[in-house]
């Protein structure tokens, strides 16, 4: 009886992963992914960004017909990008059902960071830096004109 509810289990569980996989950009980054079937065909593509999860499977793409493959679509590979379309990570040998997440693959895992040019309708950032004057100094002018108390 073990035995039985065991295999049905495992069933139950690879129809619901069958050609899927879970992605998860953990990185801080936002990434384009790529998944590459064995064959080495774009199987889908998609923008994710940081620390977010999505769920990616091929039965759409087969069932419209515009991919028939010759041969076993996996592994998969999964390949990650920074937007300006540097190499973050790629992970090799993915099976169906898998769990992918962009820092766990192997390669660089940072992409450049883009250098914020001050001033840009931003205020300077000596306006944060300088503490207020106290008591506030007041102009020569207003002071020349202001009558003397003797």
């Amino acid at each position: 009886m073990c035995k039985v509810a065991f295999w049905t289990a495992c069933l139950f569980c690879g129809i619901l992963f069958a050609n899927s996989l879970h992605l998860n950009n953990n990185s801080p980054h936002y990434l384009m992914v790529k998944i590459i079937a064995a064959d080495q065909t774009l199987l889908g593509e998609t923008v994710m960004g940081p620390q977010t999860w999505n769920d990616w499977s091929d039965e759409d793409l087969l069932d419209s017909g515009t991919y028939a493959p010759q041969w076993a679509l996996t592994p998969y590979t999964v390949h990650w990008f920074c937007l300006d379309g540097g190499d973050f990570s790629v992970c090799n040998g993915v099976s169906t059902g898998s769990t992918i997440a962009a820092l766990n693959c192997g390669g660089s895992c940072q992409c450049k960071t883009k250098k914020i040019e001050r001033n840009q309708g931003q205020p300077k950032a000596d306006t944060f830096d300088s503490p207020p004057q106290y008591p506030p100094q007041a102009d020569e002018e207003s002071t020349e004109s202001s009558p003397s108390q003797n």
